[in-house]
């Protein structure tokens, strides 16, 4: 018999009937489960959730880059601190609608795998202090770098010519090299296990995807930066 957490969007008499009766065709039984899917990978919150995820970085890269070839944002605030702190609030509030938005997916999107929700809950004694104790890790590496690189430093200050003095090796960056990025993408993870949602999980990971992706161009233009500086000095 199929369980019911596999469509729980139909009738368990439904579900029962396609598990049970001799005459219901296999062609019929997974044309519901791709149109279950279909609607679990096309629902709205999902959706609009995945493309916050996706667009929040590669735009703040684009307004960064933008501003290291042009200064259009030193020109328009009349500084580069003043532009640096305008690009802050830009991608904190970008960021806040992309958690707001997976939120929503979570609680909203039918599930993309509900037999993966069923187990995550069954090992919910077990999960519930993980996930706890992962996202404070998480919180902890995020706030931490904050602190430790500040606010020009934090949010991209070095494309508006806004360099540290020297490199930042203590806590956390004696832990990872990017515990900004590191950080969030625990919490994101840790989050959608302890909802029990597979749609979380799958949102968290492709959060997880972009982040790496990003940084592979963040290092090599910060690494250019420093290494202009250095050269127009000598």
């Amino acid at each position: 018999m199929v369980p019911a957490f596999v469509f729980p969007s139909l009738k368990w008499d439904c579900v029962c009937d396609l598990a049970v009766c001799d005459h219901v065709e296999m062609d019929r039984f997974l044309q519901l489960f791709a149109n279950y899917q279909l609607q679990a990978f096309t629902c709205r919150p999902f959706i609009l959730s995945l493309a916050t995820i996706i667009l929040s970085p590669l735009l703040w890269n684009i307004y960064a880059r933008l501003e290291f070839h042009t200064h259009i944002l030193t020109k328009l605030f009349g500084s580069a601190k003043r532009g640096c702190y305008f690009l802050a609030v830009v991608i904190f509030i970008s960021s806040d609608v992309r958690d707001y938005l997976f939120k929503d997916a979570v609680f909203l999107s039918p599930s993309l795998f509900p037999a993966l929700d069923a187990l995550f809950a069954s090992w919910e004694p077990y999960l519930t202090p993980i996930c706890i104790a992962a996202f404070l890790a998480g919180l902890t590496l995020t706030w931490s770098s904050m602190w430790r690189l500040g606010i020009t430093g934090t949010y991209l200050g070095d494309y508006f010519g806004i360099l540290m003095k020297e490199k930042v090796t203590g806590f956390p960056y004696n832990v990872c090299n990017s515990p900004m990025y590191t950080g969030a993408s625990i919490q994101f993870i840790a989050s959608a296990l302890f909802k029990h949602s597979s749609t979380g999980l799958v949102l968290a990971l492709a959060t997880v995807l972009c982040y790496r992706i990003a940084l592979v161009f963040e290092d090599s233009f910060t690494a250019y930066i420093y290494s202009s500086h250095k050269d127009n000095k000598d």
